[in-house]
């Protein structure tokens, strides 16, 4: 076996290479801007949202919900904060409305893109829009087999984004925050996961956001909840 020089990316002991984390919430928490922060943080060595220490890598990102000009507006509203401070060189994004990663045609566009940029990490955003059925217990496990078969080929880490399985306010009302089993669609998700981090927006203001980490299981001590300020004018994530 080849050990890896820095056997995680994301620390303290998060995202392993060849591993994989989720962020998972419901609408307009902020999760994709959050990943995106992820991405900036890992392709330059920086702490991701101030807080986490990352490895240099070059990062993928695979965008599966807006349209490609769309999503290019969100990453220019996102890194007019920076002040062209951070360089972009090992960090590519990507967008594809249609491709299912629950079937051989879908995994084998994944790995064409794999071979061709090589990412220690590749961020979905997201998860619901590249199964067929989330729920499906044979959908689901399509996809793990497939994605983790690409874990272990090329030492690709994934961070996946996904939305609660039960998107209307009536059926989200009814689920426990703990209740991640039914949040992720498939429980399988679940045992699969290394980190899972549920984020939510606060009750007293629509810009305070939680980040809670329901699964670490490569962490050697529990860790903290944290507390993120959303701004809009720029765009950035700061801790409150």
């Amino acid at each position: 076996m080849q050990v890896p020089d820095t056997p995680f990316i994301v620390e303290p002991r998060l995202l392993a290479a060849g591993g994989n984390m989720f962020i998972y919430g419901k609408q307009e928490t902020w999760k994709s801007w959050i990943a995106l922060d992820l991405a900036f943080a890992v392709s330059t060595g920086s702490k991701w949202l101030g807080v986490y220490e990352t490895k240099k890598s070059p990062v993928l990102v695979l965008q599966t919900e807006q349209t490609e000009y769309l999503y290019r507006e969100r990453v220019v509203e996102f890194t007019r904060h920076l002040n062209g401070s951070k360089p972009v060189d090992n960090l590519k994004l990507a967008t594809d409305l249609s491709i299912s990663l629950d079937n051989p045609f879908g995994l084998g566009l994944l790995e064409a893109a794999i071979i061709e940029h090589r990412p220690a990490l590749l961020i979905l955003d997201n998860l619901y829009h590249t199964l067929e059925k989330l729920a499906s217990e044979d959908n689901a496990q399509r996809f793990i087999k497939g994605v983790g078969a690409l874990q272990q080929k090329y030492n690709t880490a994934f961070c996946i984004v996904t939305h609660p399985r039960k998107d209307t306010v009536e059926e989200l009302s009814q689920v426990l925050p703990e209740d991640i089993e039914s949040l992720f669609g498939s429980a399988k998700f679940l045992w699969w996961a290394d980190t899972v981090i549920r984020v939510s927006k606060s009750a007293s203001d629509v810009f305070d956001l939680n980040l809670v980490f329901k699964k670490a299981k490569n962490a050697k001590y529990p860790n903290q909840s944290i507390g993120l300020r959303a701004y809009t004018d720029p765009v950035r994530l700061a801790l409150r």
